[in-house]
């Protein structure tokens, strides 16, 4: 079996920042990822967005312009990515040859380390707050998604959000200040991992860095994590309708059930969990009942807890009085399924033996592991660990997903 997570080396440069590589010899590319383990859950009170707001605002404050290094990147045959804020942290990365890697470095070290954020503030505070509108679309979906955090985390960092956009109120508070001390204090090497897949190995790459923004000996080093949450109370709400306003053509509803798990429990359990439940969901709301197109399962990794949603699309009004129980009960097949269990892990594990990844796709990879997990798994110990989910496992968590530990929500006209 091909392991290519088991091919990264690692060092930490004497300023904290923590390199990751990948050498594949003979390509003449170099995929790079850059991790600052700082995201919305990282915003102070009353400025929620700020990690989001940065995103936009780096690109466009270092010595080349978003438009020019784009231009550079693609005028060489790569492309870069100039920033994804998730709860936990952020992201950017390029890719292009080895022969202008040093360069790439250079300019992504500038935007990443040395940044003044003067320009176009007010600018991208406009773009943010139409992204905001385009997220929330109908415009009481973001009051509606507020409700389900405050019910499901009360008084956390979790409650005072819906993506880390923040609020229309918080984007409009932050300032030009607030902006250049969120990026004083976490954008700097020793909260930075990088990430590194192709033609360069782990010995050259480090000088590079040396040399670059990226070898500076700024300040800072690794943002604590926030407290990790240990127990999940019972949401003091469980089941919500809510009236829409906006009656459609059809007539039809949307649903959605979220709960949230507390740091400790098993990652690997949960997406085997997920998997389970997915055909459960079909089988039950559109193959039997015609309810529904769609009922999906996801799972979402917030750093120091999991949420796990189920929602559907276009909800048959046929649905409106049965739906909350029926996937009540789907929960429990899914607990109890031993055989869709067996099922999963074998499909599972085949997939992971017989991975067949790009440069790009290792990199995404390797760097999603690194902003959940903060490690690199190997693909033989994730097979492992998927081996190891048991059906009292899946019990135990179909326990933790029962109707009185999930916010439910049925729209409906």
């Amino acid at each position: 079996m091909w392991d290519p997570f088991s091919e990264f080396e690692t060092t930490t440069l004497r300023n904290g920042l923590t390199v990751y590589a990948a050498h594949w010899p003979g390509r003449p590319w170099q995929h790079m990822g850059f991790i600052i383990h700082s995201g919305a859950k990282d915003d102070r009170i009353g400025r929620e967005g700020t990690a989001h707001f940065m995103e936009h605002m780096v690109s466009e404050n270092s010595g080349s312009s978003n438009k020019d290094m784009t231009e550079y990147f693609r005028s060489h045959g790569g492309g870069a990515m100039f920033g994804m804020t998730s709860f936990s942290s952020t992201y950017y990365s390029f890719m292009i040859g080895t022969d202008e890697l040093e360069n790439a470095i250079a300019l992504f070290g500038d935007m990443l380390v040395n940044a003044k954020l003067e320009r176009h503030v007010e600018r991208e505070r406009k773009v943010i707050v139409g992204e905001f509108h385009s997220r929330h679309n109908p415009p009481y979906l973001f009051e509606l998604l507020l409700r389900k955090n405050r019910m499901l985390l009360p008084g956390s960092w979790f409650s005072r959000m819906t993506l880390p956009l923040g609020t229309l109120e918080t984007i409009a508070a932050i300032t030009e200040e607030d902006l250049q001390s969120y990026y004083d204090l976490h954008y700097v090497p020793g909260n930075m991992s990088v990430v590194c897949v192709g033609g360069m190995p782990l010995s050259e790459l480090v000088p590079l860095l040396e040399r670059s923004p990226f070898g500076s000996a700024k300040s800072g080093g690794a943002i604590a994590r926030t407290a990790p949450f240990r127990h999940t109370p019972k949401p003091p709400e469980t089941r919500y309708i809510f009236e829409t306003r906006d009656v459609s053509p059809s007539e039809t509803g949307r649903y959605l059930s979220a709960a949230v798990f507390p740091s400790g429990t098993s990652r690997v359990a949960l997406k085997m969990f997920a998997r389970v439940l997915e055909p459960i969901l079909f089988e039950e709301l559109r193959a039997d009942r015609s309810w529904t197109y769609h009922a999906g399962v996801e799972l979402l990794p917030h750093s120091d807890f999991m949420e796990m949603s189920i929602g559907t699309d276009e909800l048959s009004p046929d649905a409106f009085e049965e739906v909350m129980d029926v996937v009540d009960r789907c929960i429990e097949r899914a607990a109890t399924d031993t055989v869709g269990l067996s099922h999963v892990q074998h499909s599972v594990c085949s997939t992971i033996a017989l991975a067949d990844l790009s440069g790009e796709q290792l990199l995404e990879e390797a760097t999603n592991m690194l902003m959940e997990e903060r490690r690199i798994i190997t693909a033989a110990e994730s097979i492992e660990a998927h081996r190891a989910v048991t059906p009292a496992h899946m019990l135990a968590l179909g326990e933790q997903l029962a109707g009185d530990r999930r916010w439910s929500l049925l729209m409906r006209p």
